[in-house]
Order: structure tokens, then sequence, then C-alpha cells
């Protein structure tokens, strides 16, 4: 490659991280090839390994026959108790939320052991959609307890939960005893996030705990794996033989 067939692809290069990165909400079109070729004067090969470098990265993916279209963001959690809501506002997204069930009922054996309520004892239980940008980034189950937290079935959940419970019960989470793993979705948790018959979710189950050390709520989450990823700092222990 000469000199100035590397600032053509340069000046594309960086041409074609501003649209990205200026796109204004995910899927956005960008140029077709011609018009990349044309408007710097490179040929098609030269386009096409431009953009496959951004399609590498997850950047953007191709609809044969459509285009070129950039990604939406994946959110990356860190090792840090934050809510949702929390995490998308720090990323400059619009957390929303739909209520798909609000109401009172039994807990199930799992869900009282993890509580640590007497069988059979009545929970809350919250079924939402979690949305970023009107996008659907998650399932979430959260199971509360009824004695605990009276009335919390009648209030409106489509905001942040944590501000609910520290706002209406002076309950602060402090920590949280967390899971992951992967699962299959049904057709219908498919069908919410937006993916195919038979894609699987990132599987969250978070027990929240206050200061004092006492369960406040267990909830059960799935998360698009195309959306989501967890990063986590691991330490050598301090009494490792070098």
């Amino acid at each position: 490659m000469t000199d100035k067939q590397a600032t053509k692809h340069d000046a594309l290069r960086e041409h074609l991280q501003s649209l990205i990165d200026s796109a204004p909400r995910a899927n956005s079109k960008l140029p077709t090839e011609q018009e990349l070729m044309d408007r710097f004067g490179v040929s098609r090969s030269t386009v096409r390994r431009a953009v496959d470098q951004f399609a590498s990265a997850g950047r953007v993916y191709r609809i044969q026959g459509a285009g070129t279209f950039t990604t939406p963001a994946v959110v990356q959690k860190a090792g840090e108790l934050t809510s949702f809501t929390e995490d998308m506002r720090r990323r400059g997204l619009i957390p929303t939320s739909q209520v798909l069930a609000q109401q009172e009922e039994a807990a199930p054996p799992s869900v009282s052991a993890k509580l640590q309520l007497v069988a059979q004892e009545p929970v809350t239980r919250i079924h939402r959609l979690r949305l970023a940008d009107g996008e659907p980034m998650a399932l979430e189950t959260t199971y509360l307890s009824t004695r605990r937290y009276p009335g919390l079935a009648a209030m409106d959940i489509h905001g942040s939960l944590y501000e609910t419970l520290v706002l209406n019960y002076n309950q602060r989470p402090q920590q949280a005893d967390q899971t992951l793993g992967v699962k299959s979705l049904s057709d219908d948790e498919a069908a919410l996030l937006g993916l195919g018959k038979g894609s699987s979710a990132l599987a969250v189950e978070r027990l929240l705990r206050n200061e004092d050390g006492d369960p406040i709520e267990l909830s059960q989450s799935l998360y698009r794996g195309d959306r989501y990823s967890y990063h986590t700092t691991l330490y050598a222990p301090t009494d490792r033989l070098s």
C-alpha cells in the first residue's frame, strides 16, 4: 500500500468511526460501498476491508441486499452493586420498564429459603421487561417479602426498585450474592427480548442484602447476551507461593 493509499484508508476509517460513534440510534444505516468509494476515491476492496474491521469488533453488521448498520451498544457490567437503572443512566441510555406482572403470592420453597421466610409466606412478585432507549435488554423477576414491604404490590414500579425500597421502606442495598449462568429461552421469553426461537440468555440470580446482612430481595434476570457483558477483576490469593 502506497503512502497515498494509506492516507485514504485512514481517512475512510476515521469517517466510519465518526459515523458509528455519532449514530443517533442502534441499527442506523451507514453509507453504501459505492458512496464511500466515490467520496474517498478508493476501491471496493478497500471499503470492504475497512468495514470488516468494524464488523469484527462488533460495531456494525451487514444485511445482504440492504446495507451495513450500526449494532446496539453492549453494556458492560462491572463488579459493583448497581441497579439496572443506574447501569443504563451511567452509559447515557434511558432506562424504562414494562411491568408484566405484579402481585402477591405464596413464595416457592427456594424463594422462601433464600429470603429466610416461613413456608408459603406471601411475597410480592414483580415481573418486568427492562429496556434501554426503547430496546429490550432483560427480563427480570423479583421476589420481596410482603410482610417486610406491605403495600408494594400496589406501587408503581416502572422505575428503579432500589429507589422505591430506599424512599418507602428505608432499606438500602449494601451487598449481594450473585450467580451467573446461561439459560435456553422459551419462545415467549425470546419474543419479549426480541430474539429468535432457540436463543439463550445470560441468567443472573441476585440475593440482595441490607447493611445488617438481612435479605432484601431475590431477583432472577435474563439478559440478552448480545447486549450485556460482565467484567470482573480477579486477584491471586495473598498466601499463594511465588
